[in-house]
C-alpha cells in the first residue's frame, strides 16, 4: 500500500504536485490517511495539482454524466489501464486499488446471504445496496457495449476506483485522493489558476488527521460508495431521499405538483406502483438537527396535504408532528439493537457502525424536537 502511494507521489510531483511538507500518510486504526507532522494553520494550502496533469477524455460518445459518474472518464482511463506500458498516466493507476484487495471489502462484491443480513439491519439500507449493485451493473454494460473490445476487469476495476476517490468531474485526482472526508474539519477542492487545491479548514497538531470535504452525502451513501465509515465524523441523512410517498389519490399528485416548484424530485415505478421523494440535497439531518431546507421541505408538504393553515404557528405545529413521524418511521425499520455484530462479516462492520450512528442522530432530533 505505501508502496503504491509513493509510486503515484513520485509521478505527481512530476506532473506539477505541490504537497504540504509537513504531512504524511499513514495507517491508524486499520484506515489510511493522511496526517501533519508539524502544527499547520488554517487555510494552509494542504495540496495543489495542475489540471493539465489529469486523465481527460475528449471521446464524447457515451452519455457523460450518469447519477454523477462520469462514463467518458471512466472509458479513457480503461483505455489508457488496458494498455498500461505505453501510458503517460502509469504513475496515477499504481494509486489504483486492485479488484482483488477490494473483494474483501466492496459492497459490490457482497454475497447473498450478506445481503440477507442487510436486510435484517435495515430493509431500506439493504434497497440502497441494490440500487447501487444494479447501477454499477447498467453502467459496466453501457462501457462493454460501447468498446467490448476492453476487457470487462478492467472496466470494473476503474469504475469501483472512481466511484470510491473521484472528484467529479475531474475524475480521480492522484495524492489529493487519498485524504479521508470530514464534512466539518475538510475543504471542498477549489480551482484556482488552472490548479485544483486544497486548504486546511482548521488549525491542526502534530499526529492530527488532516481532512478533505467530498461534499454533502448521506451517510449511506458514504459507506457504499468510499468502502469506510468513520462514526467519529459529522453525517448526513438525507431525509427527503429516504421518505418515499405514493400517488394513490388526488392529494398525493397535488403534494407531488406542489415540491415539484420549490425541490428536486425523483418520481418512479416499481411493481405497478407509482411514487416519489424529494431528491434535493438541501433536505438533510445534520447530527441533532434538520436544515432549513428539511424544514421548508416538512412545512411545505403540510401546506400541500392539510391545505393553507391559518397562521405560521399552525404550520410549524403541523411540521413538527409530520417530523415526528418520520423520525419514528426511521427508528423502527433501524434494528441494529437486534444484530450480533461479531456474527457479521467483516465487510458488513462499517455498516453496523453506520446504523448505530444513524440511530443516535435520530434519537437526538426526536429528543430536541420533545424537548426533553
Amino acid at each position: 500500500m505505501q508502496d503504491a502511494y509513493q509510486a503515484v507521489l513520485e509521478w505527481a510531483l512530476g506532473k506539477g504536485l505541490f504537497l504540504q511538507n509537513d504531512l504524511e500518510r499513514k495507517c491508524v486504526d486499520g484506515l489510511y490517511g493522511m496526517y501533519a507532522t508539524a502544527p499547520i494553520s488554517g487555510k494552509t494550502l494542504l495540496a495543489s495539482l495542475p489540471t493539465s496533469a489529469l486523465l481527460v477524455s475528449s471521446d464524447q460518445a457515451i452519455t457523460e454524466n450518469v447519477g454523477g459518474v462520469s462514463l467518458n472518464w471512466i472509458y479513457a482511463a480503461a483505455k489508457e489501464l488496458s494498455n498500461i506500458e505505453g501510458s503517460e498516466y502509469s504513475g496515477m493507476f499504481a494509486g489504483f486499488e486492485s479488484l482483488e484487495a477490494m473483494r474483501d471489502y466492496s459492497i459490490y462484491f457482497s454475497s447473498h446471504d450478506e445481503l440477507k443480513s442487510l436486510q435484517s439491519m435495515h430493509p431500506m439500507l439493504f434497497r440502497w445496496v441494490n440500487e447501487a449493485k444494479r447501477r454499477a451493473d447498467a453502467i459496466l454494460n453501457t462501457l462493454h457495449e460501447h468498446d467490448p473490445t476492453i476487457d470487462e476487469s478492467i472496466y470494473l476495476n476503474v469504475y469501483l476506483n472512481y466511484r470510491s476517490r473521484a472528484f467529479h468531474p475531474h475524475g480521480i485526482v492522484p495524492v489529493v485522493d487519498m485524504f479521508n472526508h470530514s464534512d466539518r474539519l475538510g475543504q471542498q477542492i477549489t480551482l484556482e489558476n488552472d490548479k485544483l487545491c486544497i486548504h486546511a479548514q482548521q488549525d491542526y497538531a502534530p499526529g492530527d488527521q488532516v481532512f478533505i470535504n467530498y461534499g454533502p452525502k448521506d451517510l449511506y451513501t458514504h459507506a457504499i460508495d468510499y468502502n469506510y465509515f468513520d462514526p467519529k465524523g459529522t453525517h448526513f441523512i438525507e431525509l427527503g431521499r429516504k421518505t418515499v410517498q405514493g400517488l394513490q389519490n388526488d392529494t398525493d399528485a397535488a403534494v407531488l405538483a406542489h415540491l415539484k416548484t420549490i425541490f428536486e424530485v425523483t418520481e418512479f415505478e416499481s411493481q405497478g406502483q407509482r411514487g416519489f421523494f424529494v431528491s434535493d440535497p438541501r433536505t438533510l439531518i445534520v447530527e441533532d438537527k434538520p436544515t432549513q431546507g428539511l424544514l421548508a421541505l416538512l412545512k411545505e408538504t403540510c401546506r400541500a396535504r392539510f391545505g393553507q393553515p391559518s397562521n405560521e404557528q399552525e404550520l410549524t405545529q403541523q411540521a413538527a408532528q409530520y417530523y415526528l413521524f418520520l423520525l419514528d418511521q426511521q427508528l423502527q425499520m433501524n434494528r441494529i439493537d437486534q444484530i450480533d455484530r461479531m456474527a457479521l462479516p467483516s465487510r458488513l462492520h462499517r455498516f453496523y457502525a453506520m446504523l448505530e450512528k444513524e440511530k443516535t442522530m435520530l434519537e437526538a432530533n426526536r429528543r430536541n424536537l420533545m424537548g426533553s
